[in-house]
């Protein structure tokens, strides 16, 4: 419709939102093309806004390619237009992102500090949503899961796990709250959880970023190596058939 419009901005919009959505997809060269195209409209003709937009969903697709050195730099690039037009709530989000970034670098010190500092902005700012100091608060968890710290990630997960249950997006976390299950020696449980992240990433037709498939990578060598073939074949089933509120409560359990 903007196509037919010559509406440029709403074009050079509407490319990028479809890009997230195609990178989210695993659909990666449909997503840099249609990137790449609104990177053109919007640098002749959109507003320096939507440029960042650009930039945000950029760094996002680089994250699925595995060049996280670009999306680094395009995620900073993205936090400069933000503070550069007092965005606050797009300044908020934009620090996630690259805690997520020095995460999957294994900056696992950067990370846990950005996203502390970021779970304390959220704490206190006006533009904070609910599932954003979930997402926040679950992040951290993951971080601390892989820096061995089993106590903090609860008690992380335990606050932010339910915020986003609420607009069900708690299973996008499920493969960090598994291993952190599987580290603490509940491996039934971890293994129902990885059962229900698999189907349910399955069922969404959606593709893991760098930290959640390295979590489910590791989930399963542990599982694999501590739970014989028959049990764990089994234990998976069964947490494939749970839904988000059984997995919620299975992985907050002490």
């Amino acid at each position: 419709m903007y196509r037919r419009l010559g509406d440029t901005s709403g074009l050079g919009h509407s490319l990028v939102r479809l890009g997230r959505v195609l990178a989210f997809m695993g659909r990666l060269e449909q997503s840099e093309a249609v990137l790449t195209e609104a990177h053109s409209l919007l640098e002749r003709t959109g507003p320096r806004r939507l440029l960042n937009h650009y930039f945000f969903n950029f760094a996002f697709l680089k994250t699925f390619t595995g060049d996280l050195v670009s999306a680094h730099r395009y995620y900073e690039q993205s936090l400069e237009l933000d503070q550069e037009a007092g965005d606050e709530s797009a300044v908020l989000v934009t620090i996630g992102n690259l805690a997520n970034v020095s995460w999957a670098l294994g900056d696992l010190d950067a990370a846990a500090a950005s996203l502390r500092e970021q779970v304390a902005l959220l704490y206190n700012s006006p533009m904070s949503t609910r599932r954003w100091l979930g997402t926040a608060l679950t992040n951290l968890a993951g971080v601390l899961t892989e820096r061995g710290e089993l106590d903090g990630a609860l008690a992380a997960a335990r606050e932010g796990l339910p915020l986003l249950k609420e607009d069900g997006s708690a299973w996008v976390q499920a493969d960090h709250v598994a291993l952190r299950a599987a580290l603490a020696g509940k491996l039934s449980d971890a293994a129902r959880l990885a059962g229900y992240s698999d189907y349910t990433w399955t069922a969404k037709e959606a593709t893991r970023q760098p930290n959640e498939a390295r979590a489910r990578n590791r989930l399963h060598v542990l599982l694999r190596e501590r739970l014989g073939p028959d049990n764990l074949e089994r234990l998976l089933a069964e947490g494939a058939k749970m839904s988000e509120d059984e997995a919620c409560k299975l992985a907050l359990e002490e």
